[in-house]
């Protein structure tokens, strides 16, 4: 289940570098014990040249135009051939104390423009599994 208000993209095609279709008013609250992920799921399958590559940054700013936006974290550069329909991206949000930045977008980077590919981004709780007690 989704929260719709944490939907920072549904679907959104990522041709050239852009920011998310929406963003968080408030910030992300980010409690040290309650680690918040940024789940990016490619929703179409990436195509273009085959040296490119997209990076996921996580973005806050103190007004809504991010006129003067703030990388709270970037993932690394996922090559283009690893972006398939299906393929997760996890971008861990650290906890960050600044109270002046209370919206947060997501930023897509491509290295060199793609054909086609899309993606859908929801900030969510970071659910750690323990395997350790598996028979």
């Amino acid at each position: 289940m989704q929260d719709k208000l944490l939907v920072l993209s549904e679907k959104q095609a990522i041709t050239t570098s852009a920011a998310s279709a929406n963003y968080l008013n408030e910030g992300v609250v980010v409690n040290p014990a309650h680690t918040m992920i940024a789940e990016v799921r490619v929703t179409t399958t990436f195509t273009g040249t085959a040296l490119s590559t997209l990076q996921i940054k996580i973005q806050g700013s103190a007004d809504a135009a991010f006129t003067t936006p703030v990388d709270l974290v970037a993932s690394p550069a996922v090559d283009i051939a690893k972006l398939k329909i299906g393929k997760s991206i996890q971008v861990p949000i650290p906890f960050v104390d600044d109270q002046t930045l209370i919206y947060t977008r997501a930023y897509y980077t491509v290295s060199a423009t793609m054909s086609t590919g899309a993606v859908t981004t929801v900030i969510q709780p970071h659910v750690y599994t323990n395997t350790s007690n598996k028979a």
